[in-house]
């Protein structure tokens, strides 16, 4: 429907609420004018003129109004029913089809009690014509002219308003009909450009995690190889070269963590070391901290682990530090050998919180939840 159709319907609208309105104020009037007349004592002849000229105005009216109100109801057309029914398209409404149904519903009523009540239509309408007829002179002539205000406005209301709704009110409902489609094409339109923005934003987020990813894995992966005092399971001997006691404790350790990794499953693929390892920092005289600060890497922080003793004694024996599965480490696991101080010392580089677990030879074990703990720089954290 090009803008000029639709202007012209909208003109349409607004000229038939026009009608509607001065249709109302007229009856309105007519029933003042006719309290008036009723209640005027000398009964003039210009007060009776008004009068059944009010009655005659007012019955007119309601003949109209009955004869446009089956002309409405048989000038409906059911196509309107079929589209709202066969709408496929998702919208936050729909067609109320309930006019269409009652209009078929009384179609048929009308029609049928219509037939079987053809015998006795002459007599009601003779009847009704001898109750509306005082109040057009009484008698014959007062009888014969309600009937034809009645008949006249009956059959010329039901042809105007039967042929405004086949025109009209069709177009009325189609152009409404049209700008509910194109709400639902709009819809569509706007949902499926979000599907497609959120489509990148997550594909945006997979790149950009596994760029974060790759870079602490290769960092840190450089940092434990710069280190004497750190290995992965796979250089435990470069660790233990030239100290044989050493070497046998990190054999100790390093069976001891297989025996651990198995009793003690994943329980947050998002934190893989979350609750696995006891859930204390401090246990049994030793202490895991952890040093954070940003790193000269744009959004990547250098976290400082140290283990120790908290009495203030020296760990002599290696540990085992577990640390989360995005730095693919062999079973996430780094073994250190404490310094000469007696802490166990790591580096490495992350872009978020995670947690750090810890084991030693005598199976005692140390969680620190990075997430949960105080003092690091805002954007370091992560909502669970």
């Amino acid at each position: 429907m090009s803008s000029t159709d639709d202007a012209k319907i909208e003109e349409l609208i607004k000229s038939t609420w026009v009608i509607i309105k001065w249709l109302i104020s007229l009856g309105l009037l007519l029933v003042i004018l006719l309290s008036l007349s009723n209640s005027n004592p000398a009964n003039s002849q210009w007060w009776s003129v008004i009068s059944t000229s009010g009655c005659g105005l007012l019955l007119g009216g309601a003949s109209f109004a009955g004869g446009g109100f089956l002309g409405f109801i048989f000038g409906i057309p059911s196509l309107l029913q079929n589209q709202s029914l066969t709408a496929s398209k998702p919208t936050t409404f729909k067609y109320n089809d309930n006019l269409v149904q009652i209009s078929d519903w009384l179609t048929k009523i009308i029609v049928g009690v219509g037939l079987t009540q053809l015998g006795n239509i002459p007599g009601k309408v003779i009847k009704a014509g001898q109750l509306l007829a005082p109040s057009f002179g009484g008698g014959e002539g007062g009888r014969n002219a309600a009937l034809v205000i009645i008949f006249y406005f009956l059959l010329f209301g039901f042809l105007i308003i039967y042929f405004w709704t086949r025109t009209d009110f069709t177009n009325i409902m189609k152009k409404t009909d049209d700008d509910i489609n194109k709400i639902r094409q709009d819809y569509e339109e706007v949902k499926q450009e979000k599907e497609k923005v959120e489509q990148v934003n997550q594909v945006m987020k997979q790149e950009n995690k596994e760029y974060k990813e790759h870079v602490i894995q290769v960092k840190s992966s450089e940092n434990i190889q710069k280190s004497n005092m750190v290995s992965d399971v796979s250089t435990l001997s470069t660790l233990a070269q030239d100290d044989p006691e050493l070497g046998d404790k990190l054999e100790q350790l390093k069976e001891i963590v297989k025996k651990q990794l198995q009793s003690r499953p994943i329980k947050h693929h998002d934190d893989t070391q979350k609750e696995r390892w006891g859930g204390r920092s401090k246990n049994m005289g030793k202490v895991m901290e952890a040093a954070v600060t940003p790193s000269s890497w744009k959004n990547f922080y250098n976290i400082d682990i140290a283990v120790y003793c908290e009495d203030g004694s020296l760990l002599k024996d290696p540990i085992a530090i577990f640390v989360d599965d995005t730095y693919r480490i062999p079973d996430s696991v780094i073994y250190i050998k404490p310094d000469e101080n007696g802490v166990a010392k790591l580096s490495l580089l992350a872009f978020e919180a995670y947690t750090l677990g810890a084991l030693f030879l005598d199976d005692s074990t140390l969680e620190l939840d990075l997430n949960n703990h105080p003092g690091y720089p805002a954007e370091f954290y992560w909502n669970e």
